[in-house]
Order: C-alpha cells, then structure tokens, then sequence
C-alpha cells in the first residue's frame, strides 16, 4: 500500500487524469467555452477517468479554498475517496470569500466546525478587512494593534502608477522592507491594470505571480489569484467604487492578504 499524500489543484488533477486515461483534455480557447469546459467538462473527464484507474483512491481528501469549487467539482472530489462512506473528506472554506458561488453542498453531508478567529492580521488591518463586508473580527488576546492602514486617493491612472512607485520607494528605501515581502494586488486583470502596464516603477520592476521576484522585483497578482495567500505588506491598486471587481467580498480578500502593513489605492 502506497504512504504519503499528493498536493495539486483541483484542474490541474483533471488534466493529468484525463490525459494518463488517453482522454482528449482541450480546454478550448474562446471565453465562454473555456468558462465551460472547465466548470463542466473538465470534472467530467476527471469521473470518466476514474473508471479507468480504479487503484486511483485516497483514505483522505482535503480541500482548500473550498468556497471556490462548483457544485458538479464535489461528484468529481468523492470519485477520489477509497471507502466513500468511513473515507476522510475535510474542506477549508470562507463564505466571506466566496466570489464564484460556489463552497460544499449539504448532500456531502459534512458536520461543520467554525474557525473564528483571526490569526493573520493585525488588529488595524482585520478591522479595515472586516469592516469592508460589515463584520468584527475575532482576535486573540495579545494581537499587535499594528500601523495605520494608509489609503489613497488617485484621479488619473497615471497617478495611480504614482501612488504605488511612491509607496514602494517608501517600504524598500525608506523602511528597509525586503522585496521579497510585499506584494501588489489589484481586482482587474493584468492587461487591464496600468500599474502592471507600467511595470518599471523607479528601480523597481513588477514581475507577475507566481514567479518569484528576484533582486529589485515586486510581486503582483490579481486578487483573485492570490486568494488564500498572505504576504507581510500588501499594496492594494486600481480600486474603484461601485465597480463590480471592487465590492465589498472583493475589498475583503483583498485587504486581508496583508499580516503587517495594508496600503490601498483607489480612485476618488
């Protein structure tokens, strides 16, 4: 019998399935097919794929980030235990992250345990975090209250480009923080954020998650993307009241990213 454990993400396991079992796994290039493919066809292959590798079964499954997975992915996600009924199924969510509709349903029948508090942020950055989805953390005794959560105001891109060299100036040069510490988020694309457009701010350049930044190179990452994740400083950009990529669940993920410092970057 085989010991140890294997970390993937959920598609990622799709597609090596599918393929291994000689399956056609061709997530299509058009948005609204592709959109499809993956939240549909993708868990299909992976089921149909099962068949094929009836040895390809785990004692324990573990989700992570389970507020993301559709409903059809947890037929899929069952398919992988060996003893369906006495098999171990424990998913990790966040309702208050949920951006896609998704999280468990009642028919895995799940007993729920709340994890209530906060262990990531300081007392200043979870109350921002929090408060932006109308809501009081929960903090253990002794939580450094920590610095003030800085915002800004911008009225052009360019100035938006600005407030993030000025604030990145102001970690690395100023502060001391290493680079390697902080992390540019933003609610739009890559393509769609002139602070990544602009990609060389002062002696600093962006380089896109999850590369690795090296010397004089900061990190930036939708927000989206980087959900689940934290870093020690997080300069939040491009967000814009009333856009639908800035809503309150959006804000939350986003601002709580950070452990230390938050700085957030909005438009007036």
């Amino acid at each position: 019998t085989a010991v140890g454990y294997k970390a993937t993400n959920f598609h990622m396991l799709c597609r090596e399935l599918a393929i291994n079992a000689g399956l056609n796994f061709k997530p299509p290039k058009e948005d609204e097919a592709s959109k499809e493919f993956w939240e549909t066809r993708a868990p299909e292959l992976m089921i149909e794929a099962l068949k094929t590798y009836p040895d390809e079964r785990y004692d324990a499954v573990i989700v992570d980030e389970g507020q993301d997975f559709r409903e059809y992915w947890w037929l899929a996600v069952e398919k992988l235990l060996k003893y369906p009924k006495n098999g171990h199924l424990w998913v990790f969510f966040d309702p208050q992250q949920d951006l896609y509709g998704g999280g468990p349903t009642e028919a895995l029948g799940l007993q729920a345990a709340s994890l209530t508090w906060n262990c990531r942020n300081t007392e200043r950055i979870a109350a921002h975090a929090f408060g932006r989805i109308g809501m009081v953390p929960k903090l253990k005794p002794g939580t450094p209250e920590g610095t003030p959560v800085r915002e800004l105001a911008c009225d052009t891109d360019q100035e938006m480009v600005d407030a993030v060299r000025k604030t990145l100036h102001q970690l690395v040069t100023e502060e001391k923080l290493d680079t390697d510490r902080i992390v540019v988020l933003s609610p739009r694309g890559a393509q769609a954020s002139p602070v990544w457009r602009a990609r060389k701010l002062g002696n600093l350049t962006l380089v896109e998650f999850p590369q690795r930044p090296g010397p004089r190179e900061i990190a930036f990452a939708s927000l989206q993307r980087f959900k689940g994740l934290e870093a020690d400083a997080v300069i939040l950009c491009d967000v814009r009241e009333g856009d639908p990529a800035s809503g309150p669940a959006h804000m939350y993920v986003g601002t709580s990213r950070a452990r230390h410092v938050l700085v957030v970057a909005k438009y007036r």
